[in-house]
């Protein structure tokens, strides 16, 4: 094997044969002096851009996220809903209090700008749909349970949170309280109630974002998604 680091007369053919040589990475080592490689004004460039993305994910950690899902709501349908729940969110479970909780529920269809109520197969009731939306709610938890199971901190609630809202409060079909009273007495001895947070809010859909239930409610959230 020859000696690339011998002298040669001719430099240019030593340099060929040196690129003809295998190279070993194991058997290359260079030292180089980076102290003075970068200058000053390109470090303080490079530092202010690091705190700029620093403030930037400030703000994104303070950003809450809401995604809406509209889903059909015939019973042929029920069985794809938790595919789209995570135990890691908050949950607004939404109810038409100028609806009777007793009577058979009827999901509404738009078509256009007709609404339709389609064939239903069950005799859910208004109230069994709330209770129902609670179960799942509780079913899709139970993994996140067993895994901080022993570990989890103190909360006066289950997670996932369940913040119950009732509609049409300009409009309901009797006493508002009577009717939180029956949803309170339905979920009462129940595991998934845990979920559930006091009290219960009442919105005006007319008035919409001026509305004192609407702010309330948005007020609730915030302190769930921060306590």
């Amino acid at each position: 094997m020859e000696n690339i680091s011998d002298p040669s007369p001719d430099l240019p053919q030593a340099a060929e044969e040196i690129a003809d040589l295998p190279i070993d990475p194991e058997f290359i080592h260079i030292e180089m002096d980076t102290s003075g490689a970068v200058p000053e004004d390109v470090k303080s460039l490079v530092a202010k851009y690091l705190q700029s993305q620093a403030g930037e994910q400030q703000v994104s950690d303070r950003e809450t996220v809401v995604t809406i899902w509209d889903f059909a709501g015939q019973h042929l349908y029920y069985a794809s809903h938790p595919v789209f729940l995570s135990p890691r969110a908050i949950y607004v479970l939404v109810y038409n209090m100028s609806k009777e909780l007793n009577a058979k529920m009827e999901p509404c269809v738009r078509q256009g700008v007709h609404d339709f109520i389609p064939h239903s197969s069950g005799d859910e009731t208004n109230l069994d749909s709330i209770l129902s939306w609670l179960v799942s709610v509780h079913n899709l938890s139970a993994e996140l349970r067993a895994k901080e199971k022993g570990h989890e901190e103190e909360q006066p609630y289950l997670r996932p949170p369940v913040i119950i809202v009732g509609t049409h409060v300009d409009t309901p079909f009797e006493d508002p309280k009577r009717m939180e009273t029956q949803i309170k007495k339905s979920l009462s001895g129940r595991t998934y109630e845990q979920h559930v947070r006091r009290p219960f809010f009442r919105v005006d859909n007319t008035r919409a974002g001026e509305d004192e239930g609407v702010k309330k409610v948005r007020q609730e959230i915030r302190e769930v998604n921060t306590g």
